[in-house]
């Protein structure tokens, strides 16, 4: 079982499943406290996510926002777990992903059809969020400024912790 693991002052990362590889949720701790995606579905918020935040002291009730870096659903497949645990927990979105965060499954979809021969399935469930904050290119949430840095998808985005100069990618 995976702990998050302190990577600065207040910043944490932890480890969950993804089939083939791993996917990083990070914790920023504050006077709010932000998760930095989500990983990739309920299963893993409830039996890797919820346990690690435990087992640093925190409950889905100390956690404020959910910030996404990109709409794919190894970064937002956990959200509407943790508004359906924590309903007042609030998300934050680049705004040009405003569209593909109310329904992730759709763009996973449309992603994929550009090389189907060359794709995995879209997963069967992917459920999104309505945004509580749409940041552009330089907005803070808290201690975290946003970077829009377009490559891996044209919505992918970077949080500049200002206060430890840590790039949550």
């Amino acid at each position: 079982m995976e702990n998050f693991v302190c990577l600065a002052p207040n910043v944490y990362r932890l480890a969950v499943s993804f089939p083939g590889c791993w996917a990083g949720v990070t914790l920023v701790t504050g006077q709010e406290n932000i998760l930095v995606d989500t990983g990739g579905c309920a299963e893993t918020v409830d039996s890797e996510l919820v346990p690690a935040l435990a087992r640093l002291g925190y409950g889905l009730a100390d956690i404020h926002w959910m910030a996404m870096t990109h709409i794919h659903g190894d970064h937002v497949g956990g959200c509407a777990r943790l508004k359906q645990l924590n309903p007042g927990i609030k998300v934050a979105c680049f705004a040009d992903s405003a569209n593909r965060m109310r329904d992730p499954l759709a763009y996973s979809k449309e992603i994929r059809a550009t090389f189907p021969a060359h794709s995995p399935s879209a997963p069967p469930v992917l459920e999104g969020a309505e945004p509580d904050l749409l940041l552009r290119d330089g907005d803070c949430l808290g201690p975290l400024r946003l970077l829009h840095t377009p490559g891996h998808d044209t919505d992918a985005c970077c949080f500049l912790d200002e206060r430890t100069m840590t790039l949550i990618t």
